[in-house]
C-alpha cells in the first residue's frame, strides 16, 4: 500500500493587531495666578479612534472638565479658582470605552498681587474738619475690606467693603 500526498489549500487570513491605546497630557504654564486661563493638550493614539477625554485633579478625583470627540489631540482650558498645588491627568477613552491614564502634570497657582493706593483730597486740615480718602486697588480678587488706619496708634479709622 502506497502513502498519497494530500494537498491542503486554505484561505490567507491577516491579523492587524492594533496600537495600544496610549495618552499624553501636556500643559502650556506649570504656574499662574488664581483665575489665569491654562491650556491643556491632550494626545492619544492606539486603540479606536475617536477619543474621548477628562481633566482630572488627581488629589480629589473630580472630573474638571470633559472633552468632545477627537481624533488624534485636542486642547482645553481651565481657571482654577483656588490658590494651591494641583496634580493633573487626563483619563482618556477610545471608540471601544477603553481607558488609558495619561502621565500627570503638576500645576502652581498662586494668588495675584494686589497693590493699593491711598490719597487725600487736601494734605492740610483742622480739627473735625472733613476729609476724603481715595483708595486705588489693583490686582487681586474682589472684594476688598478696606480699614484706614493711623500710622502712630493703629486705631482704625474707617472700614469699607468694595
Amino acid at each position: 500500500m502506497s502513502v498519497q500526498p494530500v494537498i491542503v489549500r486554505s484561505n490567507t487570513v491577516t491579523i492587524t493587531v492594533k496600537e495600544a491605546l496610549s495618552a499624553k497630557l501636556s500643559v502650556n504654564k506649570t504656574s499662574a495666578i488664581v483665575g489665569e486661563l491654562i491650556s491643556f493638550t491632550i494626545e492619544a493614539s492606539g486603540g479606536e479612534p475617536n477619543y474621548i477625554a477628562q481633566i482630572v485633579d488627581a488629589g480629589s478625583g473630580k472630573v474638571l472638565q470633559t472633552t468632545s470627540a477627537f481624533s488624534s489631540s485636542t486642547t482645553i482650558s481651565l481657571k482654577f479658582l483656588t490658590s494651591g498645588t494641583y496634580n493633573i491627568y487626563a483619563q482618556v477613552a477610545d471608540s471601544r470605552q477603553r481607558t488609558v491614564k495619561s502621565n500627570t502634570v503638576t500645576i502652581t497657582i498662586g494668588l495675584p498681587k494686589i497693590t493699593a493706593n491711598l490719597s487725600v483730597d487736601r494734605a492740610y486740615v483742622t480739627v473735625n474738619e472733613p476729609l476724603r480718602f481715595t483708595v486705588t486697588i489693583t490686582g487681586g480678587i474682589g472684594p476688598y475690606t478696606i480699614r484706614i488706619k493711623d500710622a502712630n496708634t493703629g486705631q482704625v479709622l474707617a472700614t469699607q467693603t468694595a
